[in-house]
C-alpha cells in the first residue's frame, strides 16, 4: 500500500467542521444533561460488575441492560464457544472500549498487548501481561502456559493497535497463530470515534459483535499463510480489505505527519535525497567540508527497516540498503547480505582521515573462514558474524562517547 494511501488508515478530525458543526452546538444542553445523568448510572455499572464478577451469565445481563441506559447497546451475531477452554479469540481493533465490552460478552481474558491509547478500562478485564524483557520464544512459552492454565480463552487483538476500519485492516501479528489452538474470530462493528463520554453524550451508540466460524491451521499452512487467512476471512465479514501495514509502520506515519505539521513553512517532498552537512554517520568526524548523503523512501516501512540498518551498520550508505530492502523487505536479510558482500557499499564516500580503530572496524567484513556444508552450521557461522558484528558497533559507540 503507498504512503498515501496509509494516511486513509488513520483517524484525523473527530468533529465536524464549518456549517456541519451547527447541529452539534444545538444538540450540545440535551448532549451534557445526559453525559451528567449516565456517570451516575455507569458508577452503578461498575459496582454492579464487581459485585456479581463470580456469576458470569448475570453480570452480563445485568451491564447490558445498565448500558444500554447509557446509551451503548452491545448487539451480538453467530455463536460464539465461550465452554471450550483452549480456544483463543481473534478480533480487529476499533474503540478503547473493545477490551472491556468483548471480555463482557464473551468472558475471556485479554492479552495485554495494546497500545497505551487502549489502556482506559484494561485494568476492568482479566489479563495475562507479556513482559517487555521477553524473548520472542519466552513470551509464545508464557502464552502457551496460559492458554492450559486458563479456564476461559484467551482474546487477543492481533493488529496491535486502532486503524480506520472502514477501509482496511492492519496486518495481523503472528503470536495468537503459533498456540497450537483453534481460532475464533470476532469482528467489531462501531462508531471509530467511541470512548466513554462520547458514548454518554450521543442519544445512542451501536456496538455490534459477530463471530465466525472456528478456525483451525490446516497441515500445508505456516503460521504466517494461517494468519493471512484469518485476516482475509475477517476482512471479508467487515466488508473491507485487508493490509500488509503494520501497527508500527502506521504509528510512524503519523509522528511523520505531526513532524510535517510542526515543519509546514518548509514542506518537503516526500521521497527526497538530499545532501547535509550537520548529520555526520556514525564512522565519520563532523567535517562541514564531507556531506554525507541522506536518503529516504515513499514507504514509511522502508524507512523504518533503513533506520534499523543503519543503526546496525553505520557505516552502510543508504542507497545501497534501500536498494536492498526494496528487494527483501527484510532487515535481517539485508543485514546478511552486506556483511556477506552481496551489497555494493562502493558508493559510500571515504571519512577524512579515521582514527585507526575506526578504520579496522569500518574495513572488517565479518565473513565465515569457509561455507558450512549442513544448514546448522551455516545458521551458526550467520549467527557468529552477526555477534561480531554487534561488538564491533559497541565499540564504535564506545570509543565515539569516551566510555571505557
Amino acid at each position: 500500500m503507498a504512503a498515501a494511501n496509509i494516511q486513509n488508515l488513520m483517524h484525523l478530525n473527530r468533529l465536524p467542521e464549518g456549517t456541519n458543526l451547527l447541529p452539534l452546538l444545538v444538540y450540545l444542553p440535551l448532549g451534557a444533561t445526559l453525559v451528567i445523568v449516565r456517570c451516575f448510572v455507569f458508577a452503578h455499572a461498575l459496582l454492579v460488575f464487581f459485585l456479581l464478577s463470580w456469576i458470569p451469565f448475570v453480570q452480563s445481563v445485568v451491564l447490558r441492560v445498565m448500558f444500554a441506559v447509557c446509551g451503548l447497546i452491545v448487539v451480538t451475531d453467530g455463536a460464539s464457544q465461550p465452554n471450550q477452554q483452549r480456544l483463543v479469540f481473534v478480533a480487529n481493533h476499533v474503540t478503547s472500549l473493545d477490551p472491556f465490552i468483548l471480555s463482557l460478552v464473551m468472558h475471556c481474558t485479554v492479552v495485554l498487548d495494546l497500545p497505551a491509547c487502549s489502556n482506559d478500562f484494561i485494568h476492568l478485564c482479566k489479563q495475562v501481561k507479556k513482559s517487555a524483557d521477553m524473548s520472542k520464544d519466552g513470551v509464545l512459552h508464557h502464552m502457551k502456559k496460559s492458554v492450559e492454565e486458563s479456564k476461559v480463552p484467551l482474546l487477543f487483538f492481533p493488529e496491535g493497535g486502532r486503524s480506520n476500519r472502514a477501509l482496511g485492516l492492519l496486518k495481523f501479528k503472528s503470536l495468537p497463530f503459533q498456540l497450537d489452538v483453534p481460532i475464533q474470530p470476532s469482528s467489531i462493528n462501531s462508531a471509530w470515534w467511541l470512548d466513554l463520554l462520547l458514548c454518554f453524550f450521543v442519544p445512542v451508540t451501536f456496538f455490534r459483535i459477530k463471530f465466525m466460524p472456528v478456525t483451525q491451521c490446516r497441515e500445508s499452512e505456516n503460521v504466517e499463510q494461517f494468519a493471512s487467512r484469518v485476516q482475509t476471512n475477517l476482512a471479508k465479514g467487515l466488508g473491507v480489505a485487508t493490509t500488509e501495514i503494520s501497527s508500527a509502520e502506521l504509528l510512524e506515519a503519523m509522528k511523520n505527519r505531526q513532524h510535517r505539521g510542526q515543519n509546514a513553512s518548509q514542506p518537503q517532498p516526500a521521497s527526497a535525497i538530499r545532501s547535509s552537512c550537520d548529520s555526520p554517520s556514525l564512522g565519520s568526524t563532523a567535517n562541514p567540508a564531507q556531506a554525507q548523503e541522506v536518503v529516504t523512501s515513499t514507504d514509511p516501512a522502508l524507512n523504518i527497516m533503513l533506520r534499523q540498518v543503519q543503526e546496525v551498520l553505520p557505516y552502510a550508505t543508504g542507497r545501497a540498503v534501500l536498494a536492498d530492502l526494496e528487494a527483501t523487505r527484510d532487515v535481517d536479510v539485508t543485514i546478511t547480505n552486506i556483511l556477506e558482500g552481496r551489497v555494493d557499499l562502493q558508493q559510500q564516500p571515504q571519512p577524512p582521515q579515521p582514527s585507526s580503530s575506526q578504520s579496522m572496524m569500518e574495513t572488517e567484513t565479518f565473513k565465515a573462514a569457509h561455507f558450512p556444508k549442513t544448514a546448522p552450521e551455516r545458521q551458526m557461522s550467520l549467527q557468529e558474524r552477526k555477534q561480531a558484528m554487534l561488538e564491533a558497533a559497541r565499540a564504535r559507540y564506545k570509543e565515539k562517547h569516551g566510555i571505557p
